[in-house]
């Protein structure tokens, strides 16, 4: 199952904000259509382009792709993490 935060992230950013961020007005900052961020809020997207995550966690300055969207195992048994091992530039 995939959880998405985006909703706790908009409230967040309103009371950081001090303003209203309904989700017409995300759509607008983000250049997002409106049918985007409604599925990526409510986790019913089969695909999204990675530049559609990159610019939502640019916009609500995430350091994490998780912070937006969580992988949950559907049974509850943890999920490994493996990191890779790949040389830095």
């Amino acid at each position: 199952m995939i959880r998405s935060h985006f909703e706790d992230l908009r409230r967040q950013k309103e009371e950081f904000e001090k303003r209203q961020l309904p989700i017409n007005m995300v759509a607008q900052e983000t250049g997002l259509s409106h049918g985007v961020i409604m599925k990526v809020k409510n986790a019913t997207m089969d695909r999204v382009p990675v530049s559609t995550i990159v610019t939502l966690c640019h916009y609500f300055s995430l350091n994490s792709i998780n912070e937006l969207v969580e992988y949950i195992p559907h049974d509850g048994s943890p999920v490994m993490i493996i990191q890779s091992e790949l040389p830095v530039p």
